[in-house]
């Protein structure tokens, strides 16, 4: 994703939210679980990244629902990872540790 370019190279985290937000929306005209998901796994790190670790925690759920219900495992581990980020950074280890843990069974 041209998203990923910004974050990874460049830094330019704005540049990177308004990609992952425009593929959001073409994702969602073409009904693309997939990269719905990717997408608002992007924006879900911008939001962590930024400190804004309660909407990051909201679109991470949102990942990890979307993932579910179309049974993308990748996508339900990365869902459950952002949230376990997003926890630790407000503190909540406990919580955290638990989503480690359901991600860790995901993976075996």
């Amino acid at each position: 994703m041209v998203a990923e370019y910004y974050i990874d190279r460049t830094g330019d985290v704005k540049k990177a939210k308004n990609f992952y937000g425009r593929a959001l929306s073409l994702a969602s005209q073409c009904n693309s679980d997939v990269a719905q998901g990717r997408a608002l796994s992007g924006l879900a790190a911008i939001e962590w990244l930024c400190g804004n670790y309660s909407e990051g925690l909201r679109l991470a759920r949102e990942v990890q629902r979307l993932a579910v219900t179309t049974g993308n495992i990748i996508g339900e581990c990365n869902g459950v990872r952002r949230q376990a980020l997003c926890y630790s950074s407000l503190g909540d280890f406990k919580r955290s540790m638990q989503l480690l843990c359901e991600g860790k069974e995901l993976v075996v």
